[in-house]
């Protein structure tokens, strides 16, 4: 008798440990490239002007055509090394937003934003496609938009409610340091990554 062959389970391999630190670090990283939501509130806090306002929106724009201008020179950086960048950046951009004292230094906070928004999010499509096995590459870009998206409102939800009993800045302080603790992170992962990769090389 001919024996009924059991179709084959075809193991999903997109959510690797790699992957899951990815999305975490996407998902802290998220706190600091959305705090552009609370412009108009820490502008009327230094008595900025809407011209003002209206610069650190026209900052964040500008900040991403340095990065258009060196994309190719920024593709030769490993794409982890670039969340590195992008995060260091993102936590800049915070201290400035909580620390600043005159409208100014939130335009330049705002140029910074569209920096790091510009180095970050190109480099985890190209993680996420890279960490995901065939037939899931799409899918796994399309969960870092996801993610990314689903941070920015729990985060304004969230940091919206939380401003009301303490205060914004303070806030924005504290997700400084966790982005802090994420860069430090990823950094001891890229490390790592290129100690491997050489050590496989000269194998």
């Amino acid at each position: 008798m001919l024996q009924k062959k059991e179709p084959q389970k075809i193991e999903n391999k997109l959510f690797t440990p790699a992957f899951i630190f990815l999305l975490g670090i996407l998902f802290v990283t998220g706190m600091c490239a959305n705090e552009y939501s609370f412009l108009p509130m820490l502008m009327a806090g230094l008595n900025g002007s809407l011209t003002m306002y209206g610069l650190c929106m026209t900052g964040s724009g500008i900040g991403q055509f340095p990065i258009l201008i060196a994309e190719s020179r920024l593709n030769k950086l490993s794409p982890w090394l670039r969340v590195c960048i992008a995060g260091a950046l993102y936590v800049i951009t915070a201290l400035f937003y909580a620390l600043s004292f005159i409208p100014a230094g939130l335009v330049f906070a705002g140029f910074l934003s569209g920096v790091s928004f510009g180095l970050i999010l190109p480099a985890m499509r190209q993680l996420a496609s890279s960490l995901s096995p065939d037939g899931y590459h799409t899918t796994a870009q399309g969960i870092v938009d996801a993610v990314y998206q689903l941070m920015s409102t729990i985060f304004t939800m969230g940091a919206g409610s939380f401003a009301d009993f303490v205060g914004l800045k303070p806030i924005i302080l504290v997700i400084a340091g966790i982005e802090s603790a994420a860069v430090i992170l990823c950094m001891i992962r890229t490390t790592r990554h290129a100690r491997n990769k050489s050590a496989h090389s000269i194998r």
